[in-house]
């Protein structure tokens, strides 16, 4: 394991040592580690660790990715999935640049974008801003602020912001629901995705019943479920504004009655990995683009990790002057052995690239990375960005091994300075 992540072996055996010894260790498993080739796999392998120990028995232990599932709302009932037949097709969105450039049967003529920004946040930046470009594509973007998306739009639809619509909101870190209730009524002509969708339905001629639902009509659908976790908890009650803690205690064993595998067991090995085509113990396949693919590694030494930033959470923060200002400059995180053997000094213009593409950044030489490894914080746009490409650009469409998610932080680049490097 020291010879794969660069950790001293006898720090690896002191953490494991220590894990195995306390008395109740617990994991906090984020995100970004799903977005690796393997992410399936490795948090699969990591959810079994307390099973070793016997941490999900004990008080503050165990492992937690996120909450959201035990929000087990009435879902076949709010997609009335057996009113689309035929089942209409799905693209994945990882896929987008491909999609919108290669031949498909039908081809994709129109797309409405809601909720995303994908001129900013979708990986292959070259063929989506290609695909978005062309002449026969026509774009719908209903949004809250001006973002690049928009900049390709044909027609643009007001969106309100939270406080301008009601809404039933979950979490993926805690375990109470709770009604947002509109503060102020929306401003001009902005409308909420949910209107949006039945004024669309109406003119297109839909007749069907859930498209005469309101937002109370969707709440009460969601709610009307067997879950045991959201027994007791009607809209009434979220009316009232206080928020619902869902049926958990802070002291319950969430597995006293089982796991939720098909044995009833936390499974080290599991039949239906098997039956998947994994291996069905956790294992470890290395990425594509990793070290130990030699021959890329060679060409591209690099390891880049592009993680959120303080000041930019996600992509639509890019629109606000203060939070550019409070960001500086985009800059790219590289060691001070790596930047010395490619000429590199603090603050210079460098190219990262690889076979996706190029984009450009300010040097910050620093021990706060890793050799061997670049660092860029926050998804800046491209329209701000040196060069004018943003770091998705360099991020290949492959897939992860579970879920068909993206492989952001699985990404091998070089690094080389500009000429004439300071602007």
């Amino acid at each position: 394991m020291s010879h794969i992540t660069g950790v001293p072996e006898d720090q690896i055996v002191g953490v494991g040592r220590g894990y195995g010894r306390a008395r109740a260790p617990f994991l906090r498993v984020g995100f970004a580690l799903t977005r690796h080739e393997n992410g399936g796999m490795a948090m699969r392998t990591i959810a079994c660790l307390p099973g070793l120990v016997g941490a999900f028995r004990k008080p503050g232990g165990g492992a937690h990715h996120e909450t959201a599932d035990a929000f087990e709302f009435n879902y076949e009932r709010l997609k009335s999935e057996d009113q689309c037949k035929p089942a209409t097709r799905e693209i994945n969105m990882v896929k987008l640049g491909e999609v919108l450039l290669e031949e498909k049967n039908p081809p994709v003529k129109a797309l409405y974008v809601y909720n995303c920004n994908p001129a900013a946040v979708t990986p292959d930046q070259r063929r989506v801003r290609a695909g978005l470009r062309r002449d026969d594509l026509f774009t719908v973007v209903h949004e809250q602020v001006h973002t690049e998306t928009v900049d390709f739009a044909e027609i643009v639809l007001p969106a309100p912001t939270f406080l301008e619509y009601l809404d039933l909101c979950k979490s993926y870190g805690h375990y109470y629901l709770q009604m947002a209730k509109p503060v102020i009524a929306p401003l001009g002509e902005a409308k909420p995705n949910l209107e949006v969708f039945r004024l669309l339905a109406r003119r297109m001629g839909f007749t069907e019943a859930c498209f005469d639902d309101d937002e109370r009509d969707r709440m009460r659908q969601a709610l009307d479920t067997s879950s045991k976790f959201l027994a007791g908890i009607d809209l009434e009650k979220l009316e009232s504004g206080e928020p619902q803690r869902i049926n958990i205690a802070a002291d319950a064993d969430p597995f006293a009655a089982g796991f939720y595998t098909p044995s009833g067991k936390l499974e080290f090995y599991s039949e239906k990995m098997a039956k998947l085509g994994f291996d069905p113990l956790p294992s470890y396949t290395p990425c594509s683009a990793s070290p130990e693919n030699h021959a890329l590694h060679e060409k591209y030494p690099l390891q880049l990790l592009a993680p959120p930033s303080v000041h930019f959470l996600n992509s639509t923060f890019g629109v606000v002057d203060e939070q550019r200002r409070r960001m500086g400059e985009p800059s790219i995180k590289i060691h001070p052995a790596d930047a010395s053997a490619r000429n590199i000094a603090n603050g210079d213009r460098v190219r990262v690239r690889n076979d996706q593409g190029e984009c450009q950044f300010y040097a910050d030489v620093t021990e706060d990375t890793r050799s061997g490894v670049v660092v860029t914080e926050g998804l800046w746009w491209a329209k701000h960005m040196p060069g004018g490409h943003n770091v998705n650009t360099l991020v290949s469409t492959r897939l992860t091994d579970l879920g068909g998610g993206s492989t952001f932080q699985c990404n091998l680049v070089e690094v080389s300075k500009e000429e004439n490097s300071r602007e």
